[in-house]
């Protein structure tokens, strides 16, 4: 079972079901494209777009169905302005808070949001 899953798992363990899944994670290391060619700074790139929005993505996909077992949930990703508008030395931490908008976006339609 991945992370996401466990705390799912927890969640309902406790509460018996799910009502929100809100997402709050980063990674914040700087560094330009060019600064980040190491095999370790390409790891420290790749963590910070799991951590900032494939994570969110998974707690989505995993926390939908038990919302729609209850009926209702809501879902709150916390993004960053840098999603839209990056800062000089972060370009990896723009892309993944860029990604989280995008992915809202190809939620919605999918889940017959109200």
């Amino acid at each position: 079972m991945t992370k996401c899953g466990r705390v799912i798992a927890k969640t309902l363990g406790l509460f018996g079901g799910l009502d929100i899944v809100v997402n709050a994670a980063t990674i914040h290391r700087f560094g330009t494209v060019l600064e980040t060619e190491t095999d370790l700074d390409t790891r420290n790139q790749c963590m910070m777009m799991n951590v900032g929005s494939m994570y969110m993505y998974l707690m989505a996909h995993l926390g939908i169905p038990e919302m729609k077992k209850r009926g209702r949930g809501s879902i709150l990703d916390i993004a960053s302005v840098r999603g839209y508008e990056c800062q000089r030395g972060v370009p990896a931490y723009s892309a993944s808070k860029g990604a989280i908008y995008n992915v809202d976006g190809g939620l919605l339609p999918g889940i017959g949001v109200q």
